[in-house]
This record gives C-alpha cells, sequence and structure tokens, in this order.
C-alpha cells in the first residue's frame, strides 16, 4: 500500500502539461507563484492530490461502517441510495439556477444523503433483514437516478455538461478552496468514526446478542448511517459521486487482515480508499489527454479484480452463511411463487406443494416438472386475460396518439376520419404513429428479453438492465457514433453496434461472476459493478466527443421521441425474427427453470440452451436499445408480472410477457407526454420534455419496494 501511495502521489504531482520531474517537485513547490511549473504544482496537483486522498479515506470509512452496520459485505454507498441522494441534492440548484454560496453545497449534499439512506431505512424497516435493506435501497437510488436524468434533460448545453461530468465523480479543477471546506466535517466525522468503531464489531454479533451486550441494535445502525452521511456528502458535493470506492476499500482492508476486526479494519479501509482514488486520479488525468476522463470510471474499473478477490478470500460475519441463506430462500421463494401464481413471498397453496414434499423420488421429480411446466390457469382463463390485457394496449394506444402537444383530441379524431390539414396528418401519420409502435415494439423485446434471461440463469432478479446487456449495448452504439462506423441516421449499424457491446456486456458479468453466476445477490452486485465500468467507459466517448452529449443524453434516458418509420420499418422485423427464436426455446427455458439435473434428465444440453437463450436475450435487447435507448426496470420486473399471470409454462408467459411489457411501455410513454405538457404550461417552458425512462425507473422502483415491503421477512 505504501509504495502505491507514493508512486501514485509522485505520478500525479509530475505527470502532464508540463511535466515536472520527481527531483524538481520539492523545489516547484517552494517556487510558488513565480514560475510555471510552481504554480501548476502548488495550485492545482497539490491540491488535487489531498482531495483524492481525503475522499478516498472518507468513501472507504463509510463503505466499512454501512457494510458492519448492516451486516451485509454488498452494501455500498451506491447501492443504499445514499450516493444517489446527495448528488441530486447538489444538482437540482445548478439546474434549477439557484444561486448558492459553494459553503452550501455540502448541506445540500447530506440532505440528499440522509433523504436517500432514510427512505431506504423507512421503507425496508430498521429491523428487516440486510438482504431487504439491499434491495430496497437499489430500488430508491433507482429513483433517485431517475430524477437526476429528468434534471440532465431539464439542463442547457453548458449546464449538461457540467453535470454529466460532476454525477461521474471528477477531481478535476479543484483547488485549495475545496479541500479546505472538507476540513469542518472531518472535525464532526473523525471523532464519531473513534466512538462508533466499537460499536460495529458488537453489532457483527448479531441483534440479539448485541441486545445482551447493551447495544440497541437500531438506535446504533441509525448512528451509523448518520455517520456515513456525513463522511459521503461533503465528498459528493465536491468531486461527485465516486463509484466503488466504498465498496473496494473495505474489502481490501479485510483481505490484508482478516482476523481483524472493525476497529483495526476502519483505519486500514480509510488508507485504502485513499490509495484506490490517488491511483484512479491518475490514468483518469492521463488516458485520454487533453481530455480529462472522470475519475469514478476508473474506481469502478479497480473494482472488478477487487470483487473476484473478494469473493475468493471474503470471511462473513457469524452469521454469514444464514443470512447467505435466507436471500437464496428468498430467491427461491420469488420463483416459486412465480410459477404458482401466488405472488411475491405468498404462501404455495397448490396441491403440488405437498406433493414435492413426499419422499418418492419419482413422484417428486413429476411434480418438479409440473410446477415448472405447469400452471393452475385453464386455457379459458388465460385466453380472457389476454383479451384484457389486449384491450388495455388499445387504451393505452389511444391515449398516447392524442396525448402529445399541438393538437387536440378532436383534431387527432378528425385527422384520423380522413380530414385535417397536411400539417396535423405529417404529425399523426409520420411522428405519433411511428412513435407508439416503436414504443409498443421495444416494450415487448425488453420484456421478453428479462423473462429469458432469468429463466435461462434461474435468477430472479436477472434482467439486461442488471446483467450489463443494457449498459454494454449503450456503449457499443454510442462508440460506433463517435468514431463514425454508424450514424443516428442508419439504425440498422446502431442495431448491430448495440447487439456486439450487448454480447460484451454480458460475457464480462459472465467472466465476474464465474461459478457463483447462480447466486441472486451475487449477480445483482455484479451487474452493478459491470454496469457501472461500461457507463464510465461511455462516458469517456462522450467526453471525448462533447458534441453528442446533447443529442444522445434522452437516449441514455430511454425515449421515444423523434422515432420515425424507417425505426419501426428496423425494429418490427428483427423483434419478430428474435421473439419468435425465444419462443422456440420456451420448452428448454421451462426446464431450465427447474434446474440443471432436471433438464439433463429430460436430455437437454443445459449449456447449449443456456448460449442460445442469452444470444436472444442480448439481441432483443440490442434491437431495444437502438431503438428508444436505455429503458429501466423493464426486463427486470414485467417478466415476474408475465409469470403471475400467465403461469411459468413460457409458451403462454413469453406472449404474455411481450404484451405486458408493450403496454407498460406505452402507457409510461403517454404519461410521459401528458406529464410534459402540464409540466411545460406549469413552468412555461415549451421545450421541457420529460423522457419516458425517467417514468419507467419510478414505476420499476416504487414496484420493486413494494415488493420487498409486503415480502415476509422470514423469506430473506
Amino acid at each position: 500500500m505504501v509504495v502505491l501511495l507514493a508512486v501514485s502521489s509522485v505520478g500525479a504531482l509530475s505527470l502532464g502539461t508540463p511535466y515536472v520531474p520527481p527531483y524538481r517537485l520539492v523545489a516547484a513547490v517552494l517556487e510558488g507563484e513565480t514560475t510555471l511549473a510552481g504554480i501548476v504544482v502548488s495550485e492545482l496537483r497539490v491540491p488535487r492530490l489531498l482531495l483524492a486522498l481525503v475522499a478516498g479515506a472518507c468513501l472507504g470509512a463509510a463503505g466499512l461502517v454501512l457494510q458492519e452496520a448492516l451486516r451485509n459485505p454488498l452494501a455500498v454507498p451506491e447501492m443504499l441510495g445514499v450516493s444517489s441522494g446527495a448528488a441530486l441534492g447538489v444538482a437540482a440548484p445548478l439546474v434549477l439556477a439557484f444561486s448558492l454560496p459553494a459553503a452550501v453545497q455540502p448541506l445540500l449534499a447530506i440532505g440528499g444523503a440522509a433523504l436517500g439512506g432514510g427512505l431506504t431505512l423507512l421503507v425496508a424497516g430498521i429491523g428487516r433483514s440486510p438482504s431487504a435493506v439491499l434491495l430496497t435501497g437499489a430500488a430508491v437510488a433507482a429513483a433517485l437516478q431517475a430524477a437526476l436524468l429528468v434534471l440532465m434533460v431539464m439542463a442547457d448545453q453548458l449546464d449538461l455538461q457540467l453535470i454529466y461530468r460532476y454525477l461521474l465523480g471528477s477531481l478535476s479543477a479543484r483547488t485549495w478552496d475545496d479541500v479546505t471546506g472538507m476540513w469542518p466535517w472531518l472535525l464532526v466525522a473523525v471523532p464519531a468514526l473513534v466512538l462508533c468503531a466499537p460499536v460495529l464489531s458488537v453489532l457483527r454479533l448479531g441483534d440479539e446478542d448485541a441486545q445482551a451486550l447493551g447495544v440497541r441494535a437500531q438506535r446504533a445502525r441509525l448512528a451509523a448511517l448518520a455517520i456515513a452521511v456525513v463522511l459521503i456528502a461533503p465528498v459528493t458535493a465536491v468531486c461527485g459521486p465516486v463509484a466503488w470506492v466504498g465498496f473496494l476499500a473495505p474489502h481490501l482492508s479485510r483481505w490484508f487482515n482478516p482476523a481483524a476486526g472493525a476497529v483495526r479494519w476502519l483505519p486500514w479501509s480509510a488508507a485504502w480508499g485513499a490509495v484506490v482514488v490517488a491511483v484512479a486520479d491518475v490514468p483518469a488525468r492521463l488516458a485520454l489527454a487533453p481530455v480529462e476522463t472522470p475519475a469514478g470510471a476508473w474506481t469502478a474499473l479497480l473494482g472488478v479484480p477487487g470483487r473476484r478477490r473478494a469473493d475468493a478470500v471474503e470471511r462473513p460475519p457469524p452469521d454469514g452463511p444464514a443470512r447467505t441463506g435466507r436471500f437464496g430462500r428468498y430467491a427461491r421463494a420469488a420463483v416459486r411463487a412465480a410459477e404458482d401464481g401466488s405472488g411475491w413471498g405468498g404462501r404455495r397453496t397448490s396441491h403440488r406443494s405437498s406433493i414435492a414434499r413426499s419422499p418418492g423420488r419419482t413422484r417428486a421429480r413429476q411434480s418438479d416438472l409440473a410446477a415448472c411446466g405447469g400452471g393452475r390457469n385453464g386455457g379459458r382463463t388465460v385466453t380472457r386475460r389476454f383479451t384484457a390485457l389486449a384491450a388495455l394496449a388499445v387504451v393505452c394506444a389511444a391515449v398516447e396518439v392524442v396525448a402529445g402537444r399541438g393538437m387536440s383530441p378532436v383534431d387527432v379524431w378528425d385527422v384520423l376520419n380522413g380530414g385535417g390539414d397536411a400539417t396535423e396528418r405529417h404529425i399523426v401519420f409520420q411522428l405519433r404513429l411511428p412513435r407508439l409502435l416503436v414504443a409498443l415494439g421495444a416494450g415487448a423485446c425488453l420484456a421478453v428479453a428479462g423473462l429469458v434471461l432469468q429463466s435461462a440463469l434461474r435468477n430472479p432478479l436477472a434482467g439486461p438492465e442488471v446483467t450489463g446487456v443494457t449498459p454494454g449495448a449503450v456503449l457499443g452504439a454510442v462508440t460506433a457514433t463517435a468514431l463514425g462506423l454508424a450514424g443516428w441516421d442508419s439504425p440498422l449499424a446502431v442495431v448491430l453496434a448495440a447487439c456486439a457491446g450487448g454480447c460484451a456486456g454480458a460475457a464480462l458479468l459472465w467472466l465476474l461472476a464465474g461459478r457463483r453466476h447462480g447466486d441472486p445477490a451475487q449477480t445483482a452486485v455484479h451487474g452493478v459493478l459491470v454496469s457501472a465500468v461500461l457507463g464510465g467507459f461511455t462516458a469517456m466517448v462522450l467526453l471525448v466527443e462533447p458534441g453528442e452529449l446533447g443529442s444522445v443524453v434522452q437516449w441514455l434516458v430511454g425515449t421515444t421521441e423523434g422515432r420515425v418509420w424507417e425505426h419501426w420499418h428496423l425494429l418490427w422485423p428483427w423483434a419478430l425474427l428474435w421473439s419468435a427464436a425465444a419462443w422456440l426455446l420456451a420448452g428448454p427455458l421451462t426446464l431450465l427453470r427447474c434446474g440443471d439435473d432436471i433438464a439433463l434428465a429430460a436430455g437437454l444440453s443445459a449449456r447449449r440452451a443456456r448460449s442460445l437463450a442469452l444470444l436472444c436475450a442480448v439481441a432483443l435487447t440490442a434491437g431495444a436499445v437502438a431503438a428508444v435507448g436505455a429503458l429501466g426496470f423493464i426486463g427486470l420486473l414485467v417478466p415476474h408480472l408475465a409469470v403471475a399471470v400467465f403461469g411459468a409454462d413460457l409458451r403462454r408467459s413469453l406472449p404474455g410477457a411481450a404484451l405486458t411489457g408493450a403496454v407498460v411501455v406505452c402507457g409510461a410513454d403517454a404519461a410521459a407526454q401528458l406529464s410534459s405538457r402540464l409540466l411545460a404550461t406549469a413552468l412555461d417552458s415549451g421545450r421541457l420534455t420529460l423522457p419516458v425512462g425517467a417514468l419507467t425507473a419510478c414505476l420499476g422502483a416504487a414496484v420493486l419496494l413494494l415488493v420487498v415491503r409486503r415480502t415476509p421477512s422470514r423469506t430473506f
């Protein structure tokens, strides 16, 4: 660690333009403002290095506090709503043109971080299991990130570039004022950390043992969250959310000191956090010079090998195996509940439950096959549900056609009956109808892709958003357009580039997870890490080509605005081809949901079927991303709704998922257009447009919060 810190510090002070040899660093600092080298080193590089060290130490210590307090090694500020809340508190006044002094920004960040972390504990319940808190935090973080995306859409070009760089975590253009602004918060946080460390060691024993030792676990956990907020918020106010330092540093401290406790891990975690940020800032400055890349992208990249090492040597708390088992039981209970149609966390009332518990091996295998491929829904019931959902799709389509600006519903009806002038006919037939069809097709693609992924991986938390497929597709499309290999006016080239990026993202997740790709918790955290890495690379591409940012930002959020017939003519054959391929795999996927052993007993090659299924999912996701951008939560939550409504037989649930996804995206797009009209009228801003991706993220987060809240604690 000392060697890394020394090398990175010397490199941070020496490298760059102008280059200052290491042996002249002391002289350059003493020269001060009398020479160019003295100005660069003393006024720019030294405060930047100190800020990197202080920020890394704060994030590393905060990460250890959160992990020990929640007794969960996957608890990180990025997955608990703390970092997103702090970033929202700082970015909102900038977009809304509120003139506030710099000293107020840490207070705004503390308020936002407290809002995110407090909402996580409030919704999950302080006494709930760590896994419940983790899932709730992921949902809260997604909702706050959706609000940040809306702010980015509202910002002008200059503010957009500043906000985008800030949200990725950057140390550029930081001065001594930023460093001195951190010390008052450190004077508050450091003594609190010293007092908190022994309590963290007690919390590792479990709530019952902590109560027996005189520690009130709930109050101690709230105090730990408050300390973490005070550590994270000032750093986020100055540097933005520097990703994954709070995850990597605690695991490194445990790796080098496996027999220690929280008291000894705390200073080591702070030290490793400082090293991680200092090391990451060197390539952030020099990799694409003279353009600076965000340090947050490089810290996420450093988290990839760190995560693999943590998987190999991680020593869980005393109740670690039981906690993992509870989460595993929750994941299996979610799948079983969806297969039975009883809902998440509900009790299985089907007669198949008693059969599955019988000692007869043959009888148990027959019940397992029935549970995977069967379902209580009869043919007439399924037909009625398809009919009702199709009627709802018609209603949503009608609302979307009339929800746009510039024309009243009466004018739209007149155009559909053959009337109206040329402008009105152009708006309806050349803009609104293709937008409607693209929304329906993209929603169907994402929902089918999500159901295929969840069935192939046997993971209820799998989805294009958390398996590297969607961020990989975004990276492929943005890179191809920036390099001139594709253009937004040539959708086919964008689809091919997105498909290649989606395959790369899925492959990266598969390699990172290794043999543990079947564990829902591990897949979730690996997926978030892969998404952070790929998002960082996307940011690097956009920072090199800043002119692309204004035209791409809504596409990064997920939008159907500006879609024309060319997009639809490319999307529908692509969607039809790969959806048909997925439906042909319905039988093998149904067997894969039961387990590889049952699939092998039925004569199915599990690896081959899973590879074909992943190819279909990547292709469907790439087509949807190329058409409408990165819509969140559609591929994660719609499949659960489809399986609950249409049963676990994928011959029924795959078409049901396609129809359900189409309805959800179409309805969300109609709601986005209506909301845009209301907000534009209220704010007197004709250019305000709310992207559909922000609404789908909020809707998905709300559904996930409801699922966690209504699921009994014993299932986690």
